[in-house]
């Protein structure tokens, strides 16, 4: 699900972690990520066409960032952008400790149409890590198979700047032993994505437990849509 992946910690993005030697990671044959059928089409009728996509993503563990309130989230975050996710494909592949023999890093391609917090350019489109579960093979195939019914609803992501979080996590005294890509962003943590679906119009499809609406209810009082969020978002940030 994000940017920089914590192999210790996060499950949606982070800076891999640990002493690796010079084989242990290997680029994959990155294809560009496949384009959305057509930008600003709304995403696939059916909550299962979602969920296919999203629960690629998904990862059951435990979040390096958690937070006790939407606003300290948003305040925490590096950057925040409501946006389109208008491609995805396989980048990396690093040998692990996981079950699983691999760890498979997916990079998506999110279209800002408004910022609000954080340094980046309206109109732009930035690199997104995300962890994809399971073993290579599947994990390939899954991200091939998301990547033809990309959903392109508006989002609101919470995100972390890679190149900052290392900098942190080497202050912290922790070994990145292989770096992301420069420029790159991770979602923050499994409550960094809120988009529509037919089960409500405030989403977290990264969440595999408790929901955001759930998680923040108190904070989301009187916010039903993204672009409510989205408001709500700014208030946090303008406040003093």
């Amino acid at each position: 699900m994000a940017g920089l992946v914590c192999t210790a910690a996060l499950g949606v993005g982070g800076a891999v972690l640990g002493t690796r030697g010079p084989d242990d990671a290997h680029e994959s044959n990155a294809a560009t990520p496949h384009p959305a059928t057509a930008p600003g089409r709304s995403a696939p009728a059916s909550v299962r066409g979602r969920d296919a996509f999203w629960s690629t993503y998904r990862v059951n563990a435990l979040d390096a960032y958690r937070y006790q309130s939407l606003r300290a989230q948003a305040l925490d975050a590096d950057v925040v952008v409501q946006g389109q996710f208008v491609g995805i494909a396989v980048d990396r592949v690093f040998a692990s400790d996981h079950p699983d023999g691999a760890l498979t890093i997916g990079v998506a391609i999110l279209r800002i149409d408004d910022v609000l917090r954080g340094s980046v350019t309206r109109g732009a489109a930035i690199e997104v890590e995300l962890t994809v579960p399971g073993p290579e093979g599947q994990a390939r195939r899954n991200v091939a198979r998301g990547a033809s019914a990309l959903p392109t609803d508006l989002s609101v992501v919470f995100l972390r700047d890679l190149d900052k979080e290392v900098g942190r996590l080497r202050a912290a005294g922790a070994e990145v032993a292989e770096p992301p890509v420069h420029g790159r962003y991770g979602v923050l943590n499994s409550y960094g994505v809120w988009t529509r679906s037919e089960r409500t119009p405030l989403d977290t499809p990264l969440s595999a437990g408790t929901s955001g609406e759930s998680m923040y209810s108190t904070d989301l009082t009187g916010v039903r849509s993204i672009a409510a969020l989205a408001a709500r978002i700014r208030e946090y940030v303008r406040a003093p």
